[in-house]
């Protein structure tokens, strides 16, 4: 029910789904869900999958689908424009909106890197795992077609099967570099549940 309704606001849908319909057309056994559910979000949205445990809650919204909802207010976003390194205190997407819970970096005119951060509280006590996930979007691209995304998670551990290893953790992988486009990602410290990291967007 959360993926089918999720994206429905006033009637109209604003999330497309984010499993490739071009594997879920090819044919097979359905139950093979992975293979076509958990390739761009995994396990972080209900977009993406529809629950992870059977008999547990969907996961909570990325910040993509919580912007695209307007489910954010513009003081829980902070966009780092091209050319600027700064720190930042990032506190959990599922808690309290006291400070910043998504970080935007803009690349053009639509694609963008976002950063998050999910901790086990509220709608996110029912991921596979926790940390600093960091994605890449295109607003150009509608759906799920032709091997591209309208947003993708940037794993830190591209080895771990259905995208379970994608978030940076302080005990685990804790930088990130898309040289590509000069971005670079930082974990300098956990407090708490919050992360406080230092972000680069560009030269």
């Amino acid at each position: 029910m959360a993926h089918i309704l999720g994206g429905v606001q006033d009637g109209r849908r604003v999330l497309p789904c984010l499993y490739d319909h071009d594997l879920q057309a090819k044919p097979g056994r359905f139950r093979n869900h992975y293979q076509f559910y958990l390739i761009n979000v995994g396990y972080f949205d209900p977009m993406s999958c529809h629950f992870y445990g059977l008999k547990n809650p969907p996961p909570g919204l990325c910040a993509w689908s919580r912007m695209r909802l307007e489910w954010m207010k513009p003081r829980s976003v902070k966009e780092v424009p091209r050319g600027q390194t700064m720190p930042i205190r990032l506190l959990p997407l599922a808690g309290n909106p006291s400070g910043v819970q998504a970080v935007k970096l803009p690349v053009d005119r639509s694609t963008y890197f976002l950063i998050e951060n999910r901790q086990p509280m509220g709608s996110d006590l029912n991921l596979p795992s926790h940390g600093v996930l960091i994605y890449r979007a295109d607003d150009q691209v509608e759906e799920c077609r032709h091997g591209r995304a309208p947003v993708k998670l940037e794993p830190a551990d591209d080895s771990a099967p259905e995208l379970k290893g994608a978030p940076f953790t302080m005990a685990g992988r804790s930088t990130y570099r898309n040289d590509r486009h000069g971005v670079r990602v930082r974990l300098l410290s956990q407090q708490g549940p919050a992360y406080r990291i230092e972000v680069s967007n560009g030269r």
